[in-house]
């Protein structure tokens, strides 16, 4: 548990941590302060690949080695297939990272299942 000002902040945290190699999966359309410092560690070797939020589950595979997402995407309040997410990355133990900032509040939650929840 840790505390920040900011989600940017806090994901940047997780992000500069990464090892190079490490392949990031997150929604394309996601807001930027939980992609861009997952971003600006690609020029050590991080790469970030982005899917449509909802192909999201499905296109983690044995490559994946951490899925970021929101759990609520800002700009259309659609939803994450969060139960699935959670499930094929732990079957390909991908660490997950979920901003929960649009969520808390009203959208049951339980936090356990995923490695980092920043709100």
């Amino acid at each position: 548990v840790t505390v920040g000002a900011t989600i940017s902040g806090m994901i940047g945290q997780i992000a500069a941590g990464l090892p190079a190699g490490t392949r990031v999966l997150a929604p394309q359309a996601d807001f930027t302060s939980l992609l861009f410092p997952f971003l600006a560690q690609e020029a050590r070797g991080v790469t970030v690949e982005v899917v449509p939020v909802e192909r999201l589950a499905e296109a983690i595979d044995a490559t994946t080695d951490v899925v970021a997402v929101s759990a609520v995407q800002s700009s259309t309040g659609e939803l994450a297939a969060l139960d699935d997410i959670a499930a094929a990355a732990s079957h390909h133990g991908a660490m997950t990272v979920v901003d929960a900032t649009h969520a808390i509040g009203w959208l049951p939650l339980d936090a356990s299942r995923f490695d980092a929840v920043v709100e």
